[in-house]
């Protein structure tokens, strides 16, 4: 009877640590000690249960096959866990750089990225439901700057200084009505985005995950989220010096009427003028540079800790 009991038991703490344990550290020793506690407890009951008239090999017997039972099946368990961190880590990476690569035309110029259809996550259990979290973050933040560049599009605004269009527009009220609307898109996104990370913290909480991978992912994003939002936050008081330069740029011609329009060039009757237009000009590369750069930093860290997820996991 004992031995059958025995049996079954191991049988099912196995199954049960393959099944259930959120161990991700498969190092031996230390897997050896959390099982011994646990088989020590078992046992006990065990023996009072099954053994008292059994002698001392058998409760040596009895002992080892729980230790093994807990030990083996934690292990399995541990070395699986690893290998579906390395899989999250490479599917959310795959996502990151696909983003990245896809958000500026040949000219670098900011154009609207290709949604990918909600795939089932390559991860099981509570590493999925992480990963299509993570996953869904990133695919909020490319509709909103999809429907950003829409938005700024519709108002013609990557047509503000062409001459084509000043052409038709020489007081350049048109102009201004352009960019009165523009910095009005460009508050409505930032007020957006900066909520989408606001939200993130409830949208845990609402996951279908183990308490202990819910307070973990919160703890993550408590360490991490003055750097997130201070990189959003210099994202848009860039793109709002954008704005403000392409601003200075039109009510100067606006206000003076010393310059004509030649072919697909605004000329100036005196260099002062032209340089200080060209200013302007300069100001809106250089802050473009600046916000490919806060890009750039980001998808570098990005990168580094998927890259130390995946070298962790096969450590």
């Amino acid at each position: 009877m004992w031995i059958v009991g025995l049996s079954i038991m191991c049988l099912g703490l196995f199954g049960y640590g393959i099944a259930n344990s959120t161990n991700g550290i498969p190092d031996p020793a230390y897997i050896a000690g959390q099982s011994l506690v646990y088989a020590l407890l078992l046992w006990a009951v065990f023996s009072v249960i099954f053994l008292r008239s059994q002698g001392s090999g058998a409760r040596a017997v009895a002992f080892a096959a729980l230790f093994l039972a807990f030990f083996t099946g934690d292990l399995v368990a541990a070395s699986y866990q690893r290998q579906q961190v390395a899989t999250v880590a490479s599917s959310i990476q795959e996502e990151v750089n696909r983003v990245a690569a896809a958000q500026q035309d040949a000219d670098g110029f900011p154009k609207r990225i290709e949604r990918v259809k909600n795939e089932s996550p390559k991860a099981a259990g509570d590493l999925g439901v992480m990963e299509r979290f993570i996953k869904e973050h990133i695919d909020r933040l490319v509709a909103q700057q999809n429907d950003y560049l829409l938005e700024l599009e519709a108002i013609g605004w990557n047509s503000v200084l062409d001459v084509s269009r000043i052409r038709n527009d020489p007081r350049m009220a048109d102009s201004k009505l352009i960019l009165e609307r523009a910095k009005a898109i460009v508050a409505k996104y930032e007020k957006k985005s900066l909520d989408q990370l606001d939200g993130m913290a409830t949208r845990i909480n609402a996951l279908n995950i183990s308490d202990s991978n819910k307070r973990d992912m919160l703890a993550g994003l408590e360490k991490n989220m003055g750097k997130s939002k201070k990189r959003f936050q210099d994202q848009w008081t860039l793109e709002k010096e954008v704005v403000a330069q392409f601003e200075s740029a039109v009510l100067m011609l606006a206000a003076r009427n010393k310059w004509v329009l030649d072919g697909e060039q605004i000329l100036f009757y005196n260099d002062s003028d032209a340089e200080r237009f060209n200013l302007y000009i300069a100001n809106i590369e250089r802050l473009g540079q600046q916000q490919e750069k806060i890009q750039h930093d980001a998808l570098v860290e990005a990168n580094k800790k998927l890259d130390a997820m995946k070298a962790a996991s096969r450590s």
